[in-house]
This record gives structure tokens, sequence and C-alpha cells, in this order.
């Protein structure tokens, strides 16, 4: 994570962006977390989460895991799939991902994409964000945001964990099942601190 949240620092000071407004979607959210965490909200104005829980693995004090990979052996089963059958993943990633069937140049396009990246890369990235646990930083953050979670998916439990969000309002729920709540910042403590889950 830390790698990437460098990568979109480097982008916004070469782009001289200011006031920025960033969106995280999954694995994307926690790029946003680390970038906060090293660097503040240097550049930025608010951010937008989206479909991620800030730990993905079961814990005493933590029911509401990823559906699929939610312990040391559900992600040692997934980097076994990604490594031998690296098609299929990219089948199912798109089948878990997805509300609605993309349309064949949509699947292309995400195939493609998914293509480029090495399978090495592919694994150390998920292990990464897998094993963190960002909870204890979450009451830290100042900047605005946006938190939203679909009511179900393949990924995550029916409904946002309680005590994941605090000093927030939700206005309602569209017609498409999406809850949106506006925040201030996340919250939820960790005992055992951000250190990855082992």
């Amino acid at each position: 994570m830390p790698r990437l949240a460098k990568d979109l620092f480097d982008l916004l000071e070469a782009l001289d962006l200011r006031e920025v407004t960033v969106l995280g979607w999954s694995l994307g959210c926690p790029v946003i977390w680390s970038y906060l965490e090293l660097f503040g909200s240097h550049r930025l104005a608010r951010a937008v989460y989206v479909q991620q829980a800030p730990r993905q693995y079961y814990a005493p004090d933590w029911p509401h895991a990823h559906a699929t990979c939610y312990d040391e052996p559900s992600l040692a089963a997934l980097r076994t799939q990604l490594t031998c059958d690296t098609p299929a993943f990219d089948e199912e990633q798109i089948r878990t991902v997805f509300a609605t069937e993309p349309t064949p140049p949509e699947r292309e396009l995400l195939l493609t994409e998914m293509a480029k990246a090495p399978t090495y890369a592919r694994n150390a990235l998920m292990t990464d964000h897998t094993r963190h646990d960002w909870r204890d930083l979450l009451p830290t953050i100042r900047l605005p945001g946006w938190s939203w979670s679909h009511v179900r998916t393949r990924c995550s439990p029916g409904r946002a964990p309680p005590g994941s969000v605090r000093r927030c309002r939700t206005p309602g729920r569209s017609s498409s099942s999406r809850a949106a709540t506006r925040c201030s910042s996340t919250s939820r403590r960790s005992s055992t601190g951000r250190s990855p889950a082992s």
C-alpha cells in the first residue's frame, strides 16, 4: 500500500493538482488510507470510499470479514488459484465485483488490463492489502469524506459494520439499494494496532 500511496503522491505533485477529490473502490480505499497516514491531506479536499471495510480478516472483535478472503488459509487458496489458473481467477473476479454482467467490450478491456500485471506482483499486492488492519488509523482522519457500501455483495456482509463510521448522517437509500453515508471520518479502533495480521 505505501508504494501505491507514493505513486498517488507523485502523480498529484507532477500534475500540480490541488483540492483533489480522491475515490477508492475496494483496494483503492487502503491506498487512500496509506496516503493519509504518510502525507496527511496534502493536496486533498475530500475522499470517497466505496465497498471496503478497514479489516478483511475475522478477529474476536471483528466479525465483519471479507466473504472469500478472511484468514491466512483463504488468502493462501486465493494466491494458489491466481498462480495456477490466472484466466479463471480473473473471470471469477469479474463475476464477484460486478452487480450486473459487463458488456463484451467491457469484459475484454478488464481482462486485458488485469493480464498486464505479473502474477507475483498481484499476489504481493493482495497479501499486503488483505493483512492490513486500518481501524486504528480511521479515527485520526480529518479529511471530509463519503463512505459507500452496497446493501449486499459477494465480497462483503449484508450491511455496514456497526461502529465503522462516526459523525455521519445517512441521507437515505436510493432506488438501486445503495446507502450513502456522509462522514467527516470513519472510526473503529483496534485493540491490537494496525500491524498486519498473522
